[in-house]
């Protein structure tokens, strides 16, 4: 993991603009949800497999994924419904 990878590689603006987004802790086996970003060093993610449990985490631990759809815009409403629909639909199989 280089730091280009995580959150701290980013400006503050990219970082803000990853709110809402599933991320990827290290070392975790989790998988969790930027809820906010704190300050300068540091990052409010959320569990949802760990009955929401919320952490603390600094950013050069924390990966946004940008393989799967993000869990709500940074603003707080839902993702654009065609881009979730895309994602999800099953390719047509040819008998």
């Amino acid at each position: 993991m280089s730091d280009d990878d995580t959150l701290l590689g980013m400006s503050p603006e990219e970082r803000e603009q990853c709110v809402g987004m599933r991320a990827i802790v290290p070392g975790t086996g989790l998988c969790a949800v930027i809820l906010r970003i704190l300050d300068d060093d540091g990052v409010e993610l959320q569990f949802p497999e760990e009955r929401n449990a919320r952490l603390y985490y600094p950013h050069c631990e924390v990966i946004p994924d940008f393989s799967v759809p993000r869990a709500w815009m940074p603003d707080g409403s839902p993702p654009d419904a065609h881009v979730v629909r895309r994602l999800v639909s099953k390719p047509e199989v040819e008998p």
